[in-house]
């Protein structure tokens, strides 16, 4: 499906921040070096597995979702009007270290929600960079031509500091946005935010966000989960549904003690379970049951 180009560019901006958010201590938005090794790093580095076993996993993606799966095929390049991007193959240890990580995240939908998403499919790369209104920029997460490209090192990056790959559910949302119509313009969402509250007042200008922890959870902002999140809509969306897929049990907990959170929780799931009705209190269930621990967040 091919969009106007001014829609393009609308989603091209509001996904070319998703590392920031992703990477909140990284301090900016090209991906962050790799850090320096120590026993504590090495403890976290993500399991290695065999060559054979990184190809089922990520068959076995493929198939339950209805999309390719590709992680060979570059170096991709893609130009448009309004800027393009770039991206390399993985590495075989990259792939090793992080296909069950990735899969792990994207096997939480049920299966056939990518391709009912509008996408036909993943492309696992590294080196991924975007450039639009003049400036070139990493990120962990984008789309192209209705396939996910995603960043390995960063998702190894999030594994290594403890956390889940957070930035694939980001992005997901950011799609559902986007074809509901509601990405930049949607007066019911802003309706919850508290009164005289406007977005990038905060935090500098919203979009392009790069100060430190930025990303970091904080109880800070009535409403927000992050200075991240007060930057702008869409993204203020997509950290709330990112962070229910990753520690449900502590969302759930916060919003009893923020009421403008609490409205914005109960209004994503109900825009998911209109997704599909196998969105429902039985798949909150199931992912709140698998929470993670917020503090590493």
């Amino acid at each position: 499906m091919q969009r106007r180009s001014g829609e393009v560019k609308a989603l091209a901006v509001v996904i070319a921040v998703v590392l920031v958010a992703a990477q909140a201590c990284s301090g900016g938005s090209s991906p962050a070096p790799a850090a320096t090794e120590t026993a504590e790093t090495r403890a976290a580095q993500p399991d290695s597995l065999p060559q054979a076993e990184v190809e089922r996993v990520l068959q076995e993606l493929a198939r339950r979702q209805g999309v390719e799966v590709a992680w060979q095929g570059g170096p991709y390049k893609y130009s448009y009007e309004w800027g393009g991007g770039t991206a390399a193959d993985p590495t075989g240890d990259e792939l090793a270290r992080n296909a069950a990580p990735i899969a792990r995240e994207l096997l939480q939908y049920p299966d056939g929600f990518l391709r009912q998403a509008g996408l036909n499919g993943v492309v696992l790369v590294r080196d991924l960079f975007v450039s639009e209104d003049g400036g070139a920029r990493g990120v962990a997460a984008y789309i192209f031509e209705d396939r996910l490209f995603l960043d390995v090192p960063s998702a190894e990056r999030a594994v290594r500091a403890g956390t889940r790959v957070k930035f694939i559910h980001h992005i997901i949302w950011h799609r559902l946005d986007e074809r509901a119509g509601t990405m930049w313009q949607d007066p019911e969402w802003v309706a919850l935010n508290p009164p005289g509250f406007e977005y990038g007042v905060y935090s500098r200008g919203g979009v392009h966000e790069t100060r430190s922890n930025s990303g970091k959870l904080t109880a800070e902002y009535p409403g927000f989960l992050n200075l991240y999140s007060t930057g702008n809509l869409p993204d203020d969306k997509a950290e709330v549904f990112s962070y229910l897929m990753v520690i449900h049990a502590s969302m759930r907990e916060r919003s009893r003690q923020d009421p403008y959170l609490a409205r914005k929780i109960a209004l994503i799931k109900q825009r998911f379970a209109a997704v599909a009705p196998t969105f429902d209190g039985d798949f909150w269930a199931r992912i709140d049951a698998d929470s993670d621990d917020p503090s590493r967040y």
